[in-house]
């Protein structure tokens, strides 16, 4: 797909605000430095996530200009100062490129360009990629449903990886436990929700920590498939046989298995069995 050139100019520097308005961030205070040609993958799941830092780092306020649009896909910066590369549906393989400059006071103090490589299954990107967007299926009103973010990202081995939320859902909650996320959509909300997570990996020599970001799209409606219902799935509890009176007290986690929807379940217990009882 054929676009026509354009420029988007972003001012940088402390409180930094794009000239639209889109989006607001901080440029960290770093020495002045020219970055190489830069590449990004993308896949077709979502939207690959990068920022201004990763193009150029400065410790006064400049300018980026974007020179040459890519041809194979949309650049458009969200409302939390995150540039976003959507690629159009066609693009399956091959790369794309945007061209840039940066600029202070009028002068240009750079010129590059941003590849951007198209994830295929014969591509082998280097472990230091780190995280890929993914895009994930929701049932409505069920509570704690686990997303499986990580199974696309890559980290080197000896490295430790970690996640942390960096743009929150807006029509749902992400609950963290590690490196494990469950999002539980709000009550009777169906449609399309997103969040971005922050996916580093630190590599044990004491260098900065190699961080990627990535966009989670969520998908919140009902399907022939699945829909919000509890469900009780069967459990099996072996204890020694013993002649004597058991006194003590053991705790069945009976409901770990079941799944339930928004609000508190609540439950009945019927034993088949006198010597048995049952606190619920």
């Amino acid at each position: 797909m054929k676009r026509p050139l354009f420029f988007l100019l972003l001012l940088l520097g402390p409180g930094f605000y794009s000239c639209d308005q889109l989006a607001e961030d901080v440029v960290p205070q770093r020495e002045l430095l020219a970055n190489g040609s830069r590449s990004i993958w993308a896949s077709g799941h979502g939207p690959s996530v990068f920022t201004l830092e990763s193009l150029y780092s400065s410790t006064s306020p400049f300018s980026l200009q974007i020179t040459a649009a890519p041809r194979r896909g949309e650049l458009q910066i969200n409302p939390h100062g995150f540039l976003l590369y959507k690629p159009d549906p066609d693009f399956r393989s091959g790369r794309d490129r945007m061209g840039y400059m940066v600029l202070q006071n009028g002068q240009v103090l750079a010129s590059d360009t941003l590849y951007i490589q198209m994830l295929t299954e014969s591509s082998q990107p280097p472990c230091q990629t780190g995280a890929f967007s993914d895009s994930l299926e929701i049932v409505p009103n069920c509570i704690d449903q686990r997303l499986d973010v990580l199974t696309n990202d890559l980290y080197c081995q000896g490295a430790a990886p970690a996640i942390s939320i960096a743009v929150a859902p807006a029509h749902g909650a992400i609950r963290q436990e590690g490196d494990q996320l469950y999002y539980t959509p709000a009550r009777g909300y169906k449609g399309s929700d997103y969040f971005i997570y922050q996916f580093c990996q630190q590599s044990g020599t004491g260098a900065p920590p190699a961080c990627s970001y990535a966009y989670v799209q969520l998908q919140i409606a009902e399907s022939s498939a699945e829909s919000c219902s509890i469900e009780f799935k069967p459990e099996m509890f072996i204890r020694s046989a013993n002649t004597e009176i058991i006194t003590k007290r053991i705790a069945l986690d009976r409901l770990d298995k079941d799944r339930s929807c928004t609000g508190s379940p609540s439950m009945e217990t019927s034993i088949n069995h006198q010597s048995m009882r049952v606190s619920t």
